[in-house]
């Protein structure tokens, strides 16, 4: 019996050392396991800035409703050298008269007048009310500039605009013979700051006119106006308004005629 001692003691040491071995490796696989399903760090994306032009894009994206006007400031000398606003808007369009004349006179108070003694043939196409765009060198323009821009500056956006509902409107009122095409534009008067004239382009030739007592000027275009072929101007007795007769490279319409359509608008 005490022979077999030792071998007892033996054998029992080396399950002892078995279970502990068999822990470790139980220990060790499960720790293991715990690694491997340890979430590994992700490497976040580098967000890279969008471009000018990316940004113009984005805003110009936004869709634009009927009667809304969209005003855009670009802060970055190199895309915006002048320092200009740029406007964007969606116009009003109707397929009779009637309509259009019902929207200006809602918008504005205007009375939407429609040009007589058009030659024989010439049919309604259609009526388009457009914003009034503040002339670039207008107190206007340069007090909208100006507050995009301090807005921008502050933000430190390099693209900024905002969108408005416009309340102000222009007229054109188109007519179409085959490929001839007259227009009757009327707006607001443009008032030009002190010493600020219109420039005519190369080619360009003014005629001086006098119908029903006011005066008009009757300008043949040169090679720069893309279809325009030939326009007659002239402004309401108290030179609140505007009004301009346009027919394209096809129109077959001469001065005289013209004059005739302007006559059935000017009260003499």
């Amino acid at each position: 019996m005490k022979k077999n001692m030792p071998a007892a003691i033996a054998a029992m040491s080396m399950v002892l050392l078995l279970g502990a071995a068999s822990g470790a490796v139980n220990a060790a696989s499960s720790f293991t396991k715990q690694k491997s399903q340890a979430t590994a760090p992700v490497e976040q994306p580098i967000k890279t800035p969008l471009s000018i032009q990316q940004l113009i894009d984005k805003e110009n994206a936004v869709k634009l409703q009927p009667g809304e006007i969209r005003v855009m400031y670009i802060n970055h000398g190199q895309s915006n050298p002048d320092d200009m606003l740029n406007f964007n808007y969606m116009p009003y369009r109707y397929n009779t008269i009637s309509e259009a004349a019902q929207k200006l006179r809602a918008l504005t108070g205007e009375t939407l007048e429609e040009p007589g003694n058009l030659p024989e043939r010439y049919n309604f196409q259609e009526a388009v009310i457009d914003p009034v765009i503040p002339f670039f060198l207008s107190d206007d323009y340069k007090k909208l500039r100006d507050e995009l821009k301090a807005e921008a500056v502050k933000s430190g956006q390099k693209v900024i605009a905002k969108k408005y509902k416009w309340t102000s409107g222009s007229a054109t009122l188109t007519f179409t013979r085959r490929g001839e095409r007259i227009c009757l534009h009327s707006g607001p008067a443009v008032v030009l700051p002190p010493g600020v004239t219109y420039a005519s382009l190369p080619g360009d030739k003014d005629e001086d006119l006098i119908i029903n007592g006011r005066e008009a000027v009757y300008t043949v275009f040169g090679p720069h106006h893309y279809d325009l072929k030939a326009e007659l101007t002239w402004s309401r007795q108290d030179e609140s308004q505007d009004y301009k007769l346009t027919v394209n490279n096809k129109s077959t319409l001469t001065k005289e005629q013209l004059e005739e359509i302007a006559a059935s608008l000017i009260n003499p």
